[in-house]
């Protein structure tokens, strides 16, 4: 039994055409200093209550976003930003991730310790003015750092450098072109 619970977080991203895998890359991610205040102010109370209604908590967001790069740097806890924040859209850098997120190897009576985030992004998504190749990701919340983590960050590409990513990884390259779709999956365990 371990005493000491870490958190694990597997990455996968996949370049598919119609479902079938024409890349992938996968491997672990380093859960940054960013992520771990995350956890520690998520399951503390600012403010104590009997009364579900009057309990105050330190942060009310979420894991809710995926952020894609070209850059890379190395995989250390105090990652400030992705080095080259990629658009998904039009001026759009922090894409939602696919709801719900899931728990997985879940059975009845099983303790949830492993939390499953998806994005699939459209043959149109990230590639929209062309080819584009891709070498970092990152897990955001929806929370925004410059209003004490209230609920309501912005996605928009020119505030990219102001938002640390809770998860970080870097990974070989792999080219996004309007032919095919990606696919990120990211597993958060805690072991």
């Amino acid at each position: 039994m371990n005493s000491n619970p870490a958190i694990q977080g597997k990455f996968c991203i996949t370049l598919e055409d119609n479902g079938k895998v024409i890349e992938k890359r996968e491997g672990y991610n380093i859960w940054t200093l960013t992520g771990r205040e995350f956890l520690a102010e998520l399951i503390s109370l600012q403010l104590f209550s009997t009364v579900e209604a009057d309990r105050q908590l330190f942060r009310n967001d979420r894991v809710a976003y995926l952020g894609i790069g070209s850059g890379s740097q190395p995989k250390i806890p105090n990652i400030p930003h992705l080095v080259t924040p990629v658009e998904y859209a039009s001026g759009e850098f922090l894409a939602p991730l696919d709801s719900p997120a899931t728990f997985p190897a879940v059975t009845t009576g099983t303790p949830k310790t492993a939390v499953r985030f998806t994005k699939t992004y459209t043959e149109a998504e990230l590639s929209f003015n062309g080819s584009v190749v891709i070498t970092e990701a990152g897990l955001f919340t929806d929370g925004d750092p410059s209003n004490n983590f209230a609920v309501g960050v912005s996605t928009g590409i020119s505030n990219a450098f102001d938002i640390a990513p809770v998860a970080y990884k870097t990974f070989e390259p792999i080219t996004k072109t309007s032919d095919y779709t990606l696919k990120v999956v990211w597993e958060v365990r805690f072991i």
